[in-house]
């Protein structure tokens, strides 16, 4: 298995990479699971954090994971003032993108569309988490 996390950082003038084990970039296995390949879950949903990175001073990421019977790839850019925007390709090919915006301090609104494989985008998720001053969270879902 092939793990690579391409990104630029908003002072490099060229594109970087890191290569990973799937022992640094997954979850350890349970048990029962024998492959990362079927069972890996990544240690972290944000690629800067493999980079120890924050997101403020990215540009982008692409994970790409090769496999001996699939491929992955997620592709993370980032703006100004909390504004994120990611597109997944899973091996099966279908797709996801999903766009947060930074709507206040506390206040981020998320968007998630899913595309099955010879389908139109679909959104399936629309609503606005705000992070209270307790370290709890509270969703108004739109969608």
């Amino acid at each position: 298995m092939k793990i690579e996390i391409h990104y630029q950082t908003i002072t490099d003038v060229e594109p970087q990479f890191i290569q990973l084990t799937p022992e640094e970039y997954f979850d350890p296995l349970e048990e029962d699971e024998t492959s990362f390949e079927t069972s890996g879950i990544a240690r972290s949903e944000f690629a800067g954090e493999y980079l120890n990175l924050r997101a403020e001073e990215l540009k982008w990421t692409d994970v790409r994971i090769q496999g001996k019977n699939s491929d992955y790839n997620v592709r993370t850019e980032y703006y100004k003032g909390g504004h994120s925007m990611w597109h997944l390709r899973d091996f099966d090919g279908t797709e996801g993108m999903c766009y947060t915006s930074q709507i206040s301090d506390s206040r981020q609104q998320i968007i998630r569309l899913h595309k099955p494989v010879n389908s139109s985008w679909q959104v399936n998720y629309h609503g606005i988490w705000e992070n209270e001053a307790t370290a709890s969270e509270t969703e108004v879902r739109f969608i």
